[in-house]
């Protein structure tokens, strides 16, 4: 069995996906499989999370296929962005928090059988191979950003959030037992409409802290769940 949560359908966003590993990779436009492209940017109105079966990769399940078949079986836009995991996808996360007129929505599925630490050993020889899976996919949305600058700086202050969860959590790398920073196939995207002409979101910013308190609580709640 194949499961899907329908994380958000609204006006066109540009969704900037920060491709992690292939395994886990945002799908663009048609349905096409972007792989080892950080980070791919396309306009979507519709953000996916498809549950597979604990242990099948992205090779099991033919990814682009299976997800232009879900799109079409869904009646969803086939320029929708879309991540996998093996996660309970009915557990998901999700915080909106706003100042003013800005505001922020992180949405998230978190899965740790896979935590890994920075630096720890590769599992796989450089030609790849088949990985476990268990992944962190993460989504923040937001009224601002309009530039790729702002985008991506606010991967960068997404992804500080993230681990510093997983290290107040006390997650270890299930490696080297060492404090996890993330899992070996975490995603992340920002789907950012640009209404607001604010661009940077770095810590000492309004749009840094809500990006920054939004993904800190959703990934908490995800570990505890």
């Amino acid at each position: 069995e194949v499961r899907h949560r329908l994380l958000a359908r609204c006006e066109p966003f540009l969704v900037l996906g920060d491709v992690i590993v292939q395994r886990a990779a945002a799908l663009g436009a048609g349905g096409d499989f972007v792989a080892h492209v950080s980070p791919p940017s396309v306009v979507s109105s519709c953000l996916i999370n498809r549950q597979v079966l604990k242990g099948q990769t992205c090779r099991d399940v033919k990814t682009a296929d299976s997800f232009q078949g879900a799109l079409k079986n869904l009646n969803l836009p086939m320029n929708a962005v879309g991540f996998l995991t093996a996660a309970d996808v009915s557990q998901f996360q999700q915080v909106f928090l706003s100042h003013g007129p800005l505001w922020v929505h992180a949405i998230a599925t978190v899965g740790l059988t896979n935590a890994r630490a920075s630096g720890d050993e590769a599992d796989v020889p450089l030609e790849g191979r088949k990985l476990p899976t268990g992944t962190i996919n993460l989504w923040v949305a937001c009224n601002a950003l309009p530039g790729i600058t702002g985008r991506l700086e606010a991967i960068q202050t997404a992804t500080g959030a993230k681990v510093a969860a997983l290290r107040d959590a006390e997650v270890k790398s299930r490696k080297s037992d060492r404090p996890a920073a993330g899992t070996g196939t975490d995603c992340v995207a920002i789907a950012a409409s640009g209404e607001l002409p604010y661009d940077y979101c770095g810590m000492h910013t309004v749009i840094g802290e809500l990006i920054g308190k939004a993904v800190y609580k959703v990934i908490r709640g995800g570990i505890a769940s």
